[in-house]
């Protein structure tokens, strides 16, 4: 089975033998030599493309390349893609998604931006989990909304909802559950 690499494929730097695709995908035409596929590699000529290892939570996609000092990095398509593409992540910066769909690795979707960008990314895609949608969370919205009504005393909201009177309290101050 032969695929078509994409319109623009260049390779990505520091990764000899690698390149990223205009539509996001990684391709690579290392070869083991010997047999041995974690042992040697050598470059050859036909380029095949990666599979990636899909990050069951949100579906993105993660590669383990080589590097040209013979060490491995494993990190998003989104950051070899941007490598490849715009150039070396400037210190500080991350890869963002444009339109908040972090399986689509597309250049044209991806930018190098701050941590706080890339959350106000977040908020403004909906995509930013808080609320009831941690999974870890104990409260629904209707109980924020219910304690801030009621008010104090505090010890009896977090017998109620088996929190901590803590919880009750950044609550109360709007330190947590802002968005209610």
């Amino acid at each position: 089975m032969s695929l078509t690499p994409p319109l623009k494929w260049p390779d990505i730097p520091e990764f000899p033998g690698y390149r990223a695709g205009d539509d996001g995908s990684i391709w690579t035409c290392l070869q083991s030599v010997g047999g041995i596929k974690a042992g040697p590699q050598a470059i050859g000529n036909r380029w095949r493309k990666l599979k990636p290892d899909i990050r069951k939570k949100d579906g993105r996609k993660r590669y383990t390349l080589r590097h040209a000092s013979g060490s491995y990095r494993r990190a998003y398509g989104s950051y070899f893609v941007l490598l490849a593409f715009v150039g070396p992540c400037p210190d500080g910066l991350e890869a963002c998604h444009e339109n908040g769909d972090c399986t689509n690795d597309a250049p044209d979707n991806l930018r190098w931006d701050t941590h706080s960008a890339n959350l106000l990314d977040r908020r403004k895609h909906g995509t930013n989990v808080q609320g009831e949608m941690v999974n870890t969370a104990k409260l629904s919205a209707d109980d924020v909304i219910e304690i801030r009504r009621i008010g104090k005393p505090l010890k009896q909201h977090a017998l109620k909802h088996k929190v901590s009177v803590a919880l009750i309290s950044a609550i109360l101050k709007r330190k947590v559950w802002q968005h209610v």
